[in-house]
C-alpha cells in the first residue's frame, strides 16, 4: 500500500531529499510523485531553530483561517520510516498520530501524514531561518508551482543574520 507525506520545508527540495535518501540506504525511487497542495486550518511558523540548519526552520501549528502549502509527496510504504528518519521522529519533529487531509492543486483530497517540530526556543515566534534556507523554501516554491502570493509570503519572511550568509 502506498502512502503520502505533505512536506512544507526542506523536503520540497526533491532532488536533495532523493540524495539524502541514497545516503542513509533508502531507494529514492520509493518516491512515486509529488504535486502541489495545501493543509487547511495550519499557519506555518518559525518557532524551531536547527542546529544542522544553523537557523529557523519552518514549523506549522493549527490555526483556525490558517493554509499553508507545500509538496504531497506520494511514496511506498516502507518510505514513511525514512521520512521518520530524516525529520528525526520523535525527537526534533513528531509525525502527527492521524492523518491530516491535504488538497492537491488539482482538486484531488489526500489523507497524509505530516510532522511538526517541537518549538525549541522558549514560544519565540522570530527564529528566522538563514538565507541559504530561505532561497532552498522560495525555490521549491517556485519549481514546484506554489501559488504567488505564498511564495510572496516566504519571500516576506526576515532572515537570521549572520556572517555567514548575509
Amino acid at each position: 500500500m502506498d502512502e503520502a507525506v505533505f512536506a512544507y520545508g526542506h523536503n520540497m527540495d526533491l532532488p536533495r531529499l532523493k540524495k539524502w535518501l541514497s545516503k542513509y540506504g533508502y531507494d529514492p525511487e520509493g518516491i512515486l510523485g509529488a504535486e502541489a497542495a495545501s493543509l487547511e486550518g495550519y499557519d506555518l511558523v518559525w518557532n524551531y531553530h536547527s542546529c544542522s540548519g544553523e537557523g529557523g526552520a519552518a514549523n506549522i501549528e493549527p490555526a483556525e483561517e490558517g493554509e499553508v502549502w507545500g509538496l504531497l509527496i506520494e511514496l511506498r510504504e516502507e518510505l514513511v520510516r525514512a521520512f521518520d528518519h530524516r525529520d528525526n521522529h520523535p525527537t526534533a519533529y513528531t509525525r502527527l498520530s492521524q492523518k491530516v487531509t491535504v488538497r492537491t492543486a488539482s482538486g484531488r483530497e489526500v489523507p497524509a501524514w505530516v510532522y511538526i517540530a517541537r518549538p525549541n526556543y522558549g514560544g519565540r515566534r522570530d527564529v528566522w531561518p538563514t538565507r541559504k534556507y530561505k532561497e532552498m523554501l522560495i525555490s521549491a516554491a517556485i519549481e514546484h508551482g506554489l501559488p504567488q502570493r505564498y511564495i510572496e509570503k516566504l519571500r516576506n519572511v526576515p532572515e537570521k543574520k549572520t556572517g555567514k550568509d548575509n
